[in-house]
């Protein structure tokens, strides 16, 4: 009793690869030339943790934005901020 299973189609396969490393690599081109990144994008850039960027805002070594006026907005650093942290250690 063999079971009959479908044949994989390989090209829908390549398709969908090709999808998912375009999609990468438009990301990867964003955070590559973004002037300012949030703190995952920042955590991301220093290979850190998204709370050691946020210790480094609190402890006044990285400046950032924040945008908008809640506790809870969104806040960017500067990725000029970021590699003069880096340099200046």
């Amino acid at each position: 009793m063999h079971e009959e299973t479908e044949p994989i189609n390989t090209l829908d396969i390549l398709k969908k690869y090709l999808e998912l490393f375009e999609s990468i690599e438009r990301s990867l081109e964003r955070q590559q030339y973004a002037e300012f990144m949030t703190i995952k994008e920042a955590a991301f850039f220093l290979r850190c943790s998204p709370s050691t960027i946020r210790e480094l805002i609190k402890s006044n070594k990285v400046r950032y934005f924040r945008i908008g006026e809640s506790a809870k907005s969104t806040i960017l650093i500067s990725r000029k901020d970021l590699k003069y942290f880096i340099t200046k250690k």
